[in-house]
């Protein structure tokens, strides 16, 4: 599985070319009898298996001293039960943290910006899983919410001594989004019991 989405990803990335569409890339990654799987698999430098052999090791490491904690913490702050379904997360060479299909249980993970650390990338893209399952946000009014979620785990796993406790990407403007919701953001901390989900709080994110 991991070769089919270093092929995507380098794909994307220019790195290799396949000229596969989207459409085709989801109908390899979902059917494992895909006459298509082997090509792409072959076609993997060595060195691109190598680094992700590397970096899954490591992103292993920090997952699995924390990977309790951090879901006991998403279902406590979104307030919705983790969906008994597999969660496949595929390491890739590459700087990348994303859920690549929305309706698939799917995340492409490389490395990520210095200083950041996996648990709470994790998080934040099961996140995104969670309200792709429960909710029909678009992902610019979730995005926030989940933003403040990775900040509230971070915090809590001692990685950030505060919120937003770094430089924000300017390619990242729903950080700012999540800045600016942040007091409501607290009062659901403070007071869940007056909250179905964490979807009620869709209304103070203006589109």
């Amino acid at each position: 599985m991991n070769n089919i989405v270093i092929g995507y990803v380098a794909d994307e990335k220019d790195i290799l070319s396949f000229g596969l569409s989207p459409w085709q890339w989801k109908e390899l990654l979902t059917n494992p009898n895909h006459q298509g799987r082997d090509r792409i698999k072959e076609s993997i430098p060595v060195y691109l298996r190598r680094d992700a052999i590397d970096l899954k090791v490591r992103i292993e490491d920090e997952w699995y001293k924390n990977q309790e904690n951090v879901i006991k913490w998403l279902e406590e702050l979104t307030k919705w039960p983790f969906p008994q379904t597999s969660i496949h997360i595929c390491v890739v060479p590459f700087q990348c943290s994303r859920v690549p299909f929305p309706e698939l249980f799917f995340i492409f993970l490389g490395h990520i910006t210095k200083g950041w650390h996996y648990p709470e990338t994790i998080a934040h893209e099961l996140a995104h899983l969670l309200f792709n399952y429960y909710t029909n946000f678009s992902t610019r009014k979730a995005h926030p919410l989940i933003q403040l979620i990775e900040e509230e785990i971070a915090v809590r796993l001692g990685h950030r001594s505060a919120y937003f406790a770094y430089d924000i990407p300017p390619e990242a403007p729903w950080v700012k989004t999540a800045q600016q919701i942040f007091p409501k953001w607290k009062d659901y901390l403070n007071h869940k019991e007056n909250y179905r989900t964490i979807a009620d709080l869709e209304s103070s994110i203006a589109c």
